[in-house]
């Protein structure tokens, strides 16, 4: 019988090898080798549908609430493509093929100023 860890993502900000995380504050688990999404992030879906179709689908996350990403449609670099929100539950933030893999951090948000995060 093999033990589960629970997720638990590291301070990396960038795309790294799944690892143990180990900290005398908090419980042991694994980090997935991507960061915990979080705003001016730029997550790209992986449906595969899309990439049969040859299209591709970016979301920038512009916004956290308790339960999931308040994000745009954008280009790889993170500008906005449209005003349009979409609501995605933040378990959906996860390399499957329901799910949405990372790409970076936004190198400008509609609302965020333009030094605020550095470019992809």
């Amino acid at each position: 019988m093999s033990t589960r860890f629970p997720t638990r993502h590291c301070e990396r900000a960038d795309l790294h090898e799944a690892h143990m995380v180990t900290t005398p504050e908090a419980a042991s688990g694994t980090c997935p080798g991507y960061p915990a999404p979080a705003p001016h992030q730029v997550w790209q879906d992986a449906d595969k549908r899309l990439e049969r179709e040859g299209g591709v689908r970016f979301r920038v996350i512009t916004r956290i609430d308790g339960t999931h990403a308040h994000c745009h449609d954008c280009n790889k670099t993170g500008e906005p493509a449209s005003s349009r929100i979409f609501k995605i539950r933040l378990d959906r933030f996860k390399p499957t093929s329901t799910g949405y893999r990372y790409v970076g951090v936004a190198r400008r948000v509609k609302g965020m100023d333009a030094g605020a995060a550095p470019g992809l």
